[in-house]
């Protein structure tokens, strides 16, 4: 039997798996008369932009976290890594450790889709899954899916460094030996490091 804590909440993470299918399809769909992979200044990697990200550029980042987790909140530091794999998205992968609050340590992968690839100020959403490990107080410590949204703002300089803010929200729910609660929250992120 499922605890009362968790009832109803399977439903929750179905709408937000919804939603992040549907950004998904929109940030695949190429626009009016133009397919992602079409030949252009930003895809010729000797023409490529001095800022911005484009087709074949990697991104390493260190991150500070503000999260929510359940009622509670915490802070976390972290590093991102994301490579563009088109002009417009890219594979990204990021951890993150706790250092006040909740310990609940996210790991993921998921996809970044850019609004404006080579441009100085490049707004961007982002979905990801993975695994979070979730040590709670007097109760066993376990490894526990989860799915993390991501809405934000890079801002690139000219060279290699970039700034970047992004807010979302993580979806972790412990359940482990009859005991369960929600752990999903509100995340806000600052992030810094280079681009090659």
């Amino acid at each position: 039997m499922r605890p009362p804590v968790l009832a109803g909440r399977r439903v929750h993470v179905r709408t937000y798996m919804g939603a992040a299918a549907a950004i998904l399809l929109l940030g695949f769909a190429p626009s009016r008369g133009q397919a992602d992979s079409r030949p252009d200044s930003v895809d010729d990697a000797s023409e490529r932009p001095r800022r911005g990200v484009a087709q074949g550029v990697t991104k390493l980042s260190l991150a500070v976290e503000y999260a929510g987790v359940g009622s509670e909140h915490g802070w976390r530091v972290g590093g991102d890594f994301e490579h563009m794999l088109r002009n417009r998205w890219g594979l990204v992968g990021s951890m993150s450790l706790p250092v006040s609050g909740p310990w609940v340590l996210p790991a993921t992968m998921g996809i970044r889709l850019h609004a404006l690839p080579g441009e100085t100020v490049d707004p961007f959403v982002g979905v990801a899954g993975g695994f979070a490990w979730v040590n709670p107080t007097n109760i066993p410590a376990d490894v526990v899916p989860m799915l993390s949204m991501r809405l934000g703002v890079t801002l690139f300089s000219t060279g290699i460094y970039f700034l970047q803010a992004d807010g979302g929200y993580d979806v972790v729910h412990y359940s482990h030996g009859g005991v369960g609660f929600d752990l999903s929250g509100i995340v806000v992120t600052g992030r810094t490091g280079f681009y090659f």
